[in-house]
């Protein structure tokens, strides 16, 4: 029976370090994706001078837009302002700060010209460009470590158990 319990630590502890390695990769996978997402806005605004509810419709491959959409669909009272804020808070794998950057991309979009959307919209590119930097740099670091750990703590507590 302890031998049961030791490789089920072993496996539990595993698979949680196998987690943390996981919401690293999806970090900078989302990352990537809305930097691609702006890249897309900044081009439909300049050349078509599409307003967000537009931007939506044709964005609509992107998860974050998705999620977006989704909210309206849901729920018709929402602005999408609205379910802008309840999508960014929807993303779990991002950092406060993540957030933060994304909110206010937010907040601007569709409050200012064309020219005014273009410049939020390329400063804060530069934001998320500098922000994968540091996702893929702490994923190289630290999702080895996670999963490591995890193992290593699972045999400690099988040895312990046995």
């Amino acid at each position: 029976m302890n031998i049961l319990f030791a490789i089920l630590a072993v496996v539990l502890c595993t698979g949680v370090g196998l987690y943390q390695a996981a919401r690293l990769s999806e970090r900078e996978r989302l990352l990537s994706e809305i930097i691609l997402m702006l890249e897309e806005m900044a081009i439909h605004i300049r050349y078509n001078a599409a307003k967000a509810e537009e931007l939506f419709k044709e964005l609509d491959r992107f998860e974050f837009i998705k999620s977006i959409n989704s909210i309206l669909k849901n729920n018709t009272d929402n602005s999408w302002h609205g379910a802008w804020e309840k999508a960014v808070k929807e993303l779990n794998a991002f950092s406060p700060d993540d957030r933060d950057i994304l909110l206010s991309v937010g907040s601007s979009l569709g409050s200012t010209d064309i020219g005014g959307q273009l410049a939020m919209l390329e400063l804060n590119k530069k934001f998320f460009k500098s922000r994968l930097t540091d996702a893929e740099t702490e994923k190289r670091r630290k999702s080895n470590m996670y999963r490591s750990v995890g193992v290593l703590m699972g045999i400690a507590i099988a040895v312990v158990i046995i």
